[in-house]
């Protein structure tokens, strides 16, 4: 997909470029306006959320008849935003749609025009004078008979029309092709893949095969899978949701696989032979590349399908196909188009296109520069994902060129590629936000504080801290480092397991709900729930989503959750429920809520729309959300031992959702490889997981040993 800022800077380029094409141009002022009512939804959403916050600040503080009128209103409040939200998922859906269905931009000197409109760039080679040397050439299927070759007659009383059996001497002939593509691929530095010949429907969308080259796709209705056309859509997929270092680029694939076409709308066409047909093989050179490489990479694709047909020594032209022979993810294609000398003309062998960022976008690969730092945008793709308060800046280009395909099974619509953010030539991403991100994280800055999650980051998996781990944080504080453990546990959990591992400093337990010092073993700070504010936040919740398991954190201790929806307290028998009445019996600083029917991301976006102008609500771990106080001290809020601190001089490593506002505060965020995905998409850098020692992994190379 295109980029919308791009869209609606120079929207005639778009319409000039629909217009090349043959495409509808009154789809460019119909994405103009569902962008439009995105974007103003949106905003109408973010004013009432922030008029819901304020509330919640407001209503602990009020009295008697002005605190009735701020929770009147805060009812109204939630009935407005319910409304808010559900017309600007509409508003992204409609525009997400749209988006969908436009192509890619032209190449400015892209022929304009139909199928014969093309241009031809250069002729290699004489094609063979048959009759000046007195007989008449066979075509491949006489030749194939008569070799022993090709059994086009047993292949459709086994399969059907449109397939064949390639025998003995053809069968080794074409491995040897294969073989041959796939050396010459290897010596230019691809890396030779076998890819999946089924994908999910994601990955053939991501493509751009489910537009108008839909007809010809195979699909498996029982099990929503699609047979593959050429391996160019595991290849572009391969990357799907990552985000690639710009050092490590260009990223070239060589990938063989089966591919399967319909050929819809070909009948009576190629009729003879094997030159359409519904199952070939095929070896396809992919190569990610930044944006700025995309058609230079283009022109080496072009060059080594031509040293390939070289060695072969055929007589070939190449063209610069024209524009209403695209498909709608290239950018701009060229053919090579052989001699076939029983036809008497040209016919197409191989294919190469620059498909610019418009496939990376769509399968959501980006890049990162070299040192981290990355471009925030918030309209990729059909509107920056709002809802996840992440959006990125998809900058990929993405190229593809297969090498050698049997006969012509016809160029699929959708063209070349290269991907998201990267695709043959292809550019990639930047963090979500981009908080901070604008110095490389090396030992030239190290950071004055260094936050650590405790379990599944600091801690091992027998909950110890290995002793690389602590050796680089010894380096780390002798520098003059302060390091802080942030937990989403209690400060009762946490008290223990940082005697256990020696920890003497300050622990943010609880979403901030209690600053405790290790050193000193006390708690210094305790932010209870408002009694009045969390029964309401909670009945309403369960008004609209019916009864939930709700556990507590107590006193400093945390609940349980029952098997099934009801209240349940800390340090009881697990297996007894508690009346509401005696869920509020001690003071409460955070409720830990399940829906046996809802997802955790489903539970969280129901439980902000309705009580979030009253309390906070966030993600934490697997399976569960967690409402807590709105007034929950948030960095850089904390008390910090240093005078002058400031995030931007902070680095925080954590593993699950509840790590993202450290991640949204802090200069650097860093996953672990075992890490929620969600953490994985915000984070700037991911190291090794906690039981490789992955946070000292990062500290090694910012405080690294004398």
């Amino acid at each position: 997909m295109i980029d919308l800022r791009l869209l609606r800077e120079d929207p005639d380029r778009v319409r000039a470029s629909q217009r090349a094409r043959g495409e509808d141009v009154a789809l460019v002022d119909a994405l103009l306006e569902a962008d439009e009512r995105r974007r103003s939804s949106g905003s109408r959403y973010d004013e009432l959320r922030s008029e819901q916050k304020q509330l919640g600040k407001l209503i602990p503080k009020a009295q008697g008849e002005e605190k009735a009128e701020l929770l009147k209103r805060t009812a109204t409040l939630a009935a407005e935003v319910k409304t808010a939200n559900a017309e600007q998922n509409e508003a992204d859906e409609r525009a997400q749609q749209l988006l969908g269905q436009l192509a890619n931009l032209l190449h400015p000197d892209a022929p304009v025009g139909g199928e014969e409109d093309f241009v031809t760039l250069e002729h290699v080679g004489t094609p063979r004078d048959f009759t000046a040397e007195g007989f008449e050439p066979r075509d491949h299927v006489e030749l194939g008979r008569l070799l022993g070759a090709i059994d086009i007659e047993r292949a459709a009383k086994v399969s059907g029309s449109r397939f064949y059996y390639l025998t003995g001497i053809g069968a080794l002939l074409e491995l040897a092709l294969v073989n041959m593509a796939i050396a010459q691929a290897v010596e230019a530095g691809f890396t030779p893949m076998l890819t999946p010949a089924l994908v999910k429907p994601r990955a053939m969308e991501g493509t751009g095969f489910l537009g108008q080259a839909a007809e010809n796709v195979f699909r498996l209705e029982e099990d929503d899978f699609y047979l593959v056309g050429t391996s160019e859509v595991p290849l572009a997929a391969y990357h799907m949701d990552e985000i690639i270092d710009a050092d490590k680029l260009p990223l070239r694939y060589a990938g063989f696989s089966p591919c399967f076409r319909r050929e819809a709308g070909t009948y009576g066409k190629d009729t003879r032979g094997i030159i359409r047909v519904h199952q070939f093989d095929k070896v396809e050179m992919f190569s990610y590349v930044a944006p700025e490489d995309a058609e230079a990479e283009h022109g080496r694709l072009l060059q080594w399908e031509k040293d390939f047909l070289d060695k072969l020594e055929l007589a070939y032209r190449v063209i610069d196909v024209a524009s209403g022979d695209l498909g709608s993810s290239a950018y701009r294609k060229f053919d090579i188009e052989a001699w076939i000398p029983t036809q008497g003309k040209y016919r197409e062998l191989t294919s190469t296109s620059n498909c610019t960022e418009f496939q990376a976008r769509r399968l959501d690969i980006r890049m990162r520069e070299s040192g981290g730092a990355e471009q925030s945008d918030s309209n990729k793709g059909g509107g920056g994902r709002r809802a996840a308060g992440n959006p990125r800046s998809p900058r990929s280009t993405a190229v593809r060129g297969p090498a050698h395909h049997r006969g012509d099974p016809g160029d699929p619509p959708a063209g070349g590629r290269l991907g998201h953010r990267a695709r043959g030539a292809a550019p990639l991403p930047r963090r979500p936000d981009g908080a901070g991100a604008d110095h490389p994280v090396t030992g030239e800055r190290p950071f004055d504080l260094i936050a650590t999650d405790l379990d599944g980051t600091l801690l091992t998996s027998d909950k110890t801290v290995s002793e690389r781990t602590r050796q680089a944080l010894a380096r780390a504080v002798a520098a003059g480092a302060v390091h802080i453990v942030v937990t989403g546990r209690s400060a009762a959990w946490t008290r223990p397991t940082l005697d256990a591992i020696g920890y003497t400093g300050l622990a943010v337990c609880g979403q901030g709900a209690q600053l405790y010092d290790a050193g000193e073993h006390r708690e210094l700070t305790s932010v209870t729930l408002d009694r009045q504010l969390a029964q309401v936040a909670l009945a309403k919740i369960e008004a609209e989503t019916g009864p939930l398991r709700v556990a507590v954190m107590q006193d400093g201790l945390d609940g349980e959750f029952l098997r099934g929806p009801g209240y349940q307290l800390p340090g009881t028998d697990p297996t007894r429920q508690c009346d509401p009445a005696e869920l509020w019996s001690a003071p409460v600083t955070r409720l830990f809520l399940q829906h046996p029917g809802l997802s955790n991301d489903e539970l969280a976006r129901t439980a902000a729309a309705i009580a979030g102008q009253l309390v906070d609500v966030v993600l934490s771990g697997p399976g569960f959300i967690e409402v807590l106080r709105s007034a929950c001290p948030r960095p850089p809020a904390w008390p910090w031992p240093r005078p002058g601190w400031a995030a931007a001089r902070a680095i925080a490593f954590g593993d699950m959702p509840n790590d993202l506002p450290m991640f949204r505060w802090a200069a650097h965020g860093v996953a672990m490889a075992n890490a929620h995905p969600t953490l994985l998409a915000a984070a700037d850098e991911v190291t090794l997981s906690n039981n490789n020692d992955g946070v000292a992994a990062v500290l090694d190379r910012l405080f690294p040993q004398a």
